[in-house]
């Protein structure tokens, strides 16, 4: 990837240098698929669901918004190109919708949005296709 100068501003109105880099990506079958169907309980507030590996970082994010009129408490999440190895899901109630996690509040007698994992490793393989159905508790 080539940038010429001044491609790029900073904040304080800085200008980038020409930059190369050079990278590469792997064949499309070094990598695994997982497509993830989850069940929400019938709350109306926003989820937000992430894969993470196995050190406990996220590999990817998804913000789910559930309405009232919506009858449909089910959505299918595809994660492509996921590098092989053990994952797990976990799912934060994000009751004032901010996406992001909040702990409680003591004086406001708020307790922390709640957490929820998957019970098992999700192992990703290279060239394979993981199917998974979760259904999470109200």
């Amino acid at each position: 990837m080539k940038l010429e100068p001044e491609a790029l501003t900073d904040l304080f109105g800085g200008k980038s240098d020409s930059l190369a880099v050079d990278f590469s990506v792997g064949k499309e079958e070094y990598y695994g698929k997982v497509a993830v169907e989850i069940t929400f309980p019938e709350i109306e507030h926003a989820f937000i669901v992430q894969l993470l590996n196995a050190r406990g970082g996220v590999s990817r994010e998804n913000f789910i918004q559930l309405e009232r009129s919506s009858q449909n408490l089910t959505r299918k999440l595809d994660y492509q190109h996921v590098t092989p190895g053990k994952y797990r899901l976990k799912v934060v109630y994000d009751m004032n919708s901010n996406r992001r996690w909040d702990t409680g509040n003591h004086a406001e007698n708020r307790q922390p949005e709640r957490i929820a994992f998957s019970k098992d490793d999700i192992l990703i393989r290279a060239n394979w296709d993981q199917v998974l159905d979760w259904t999470l508790d109200p």
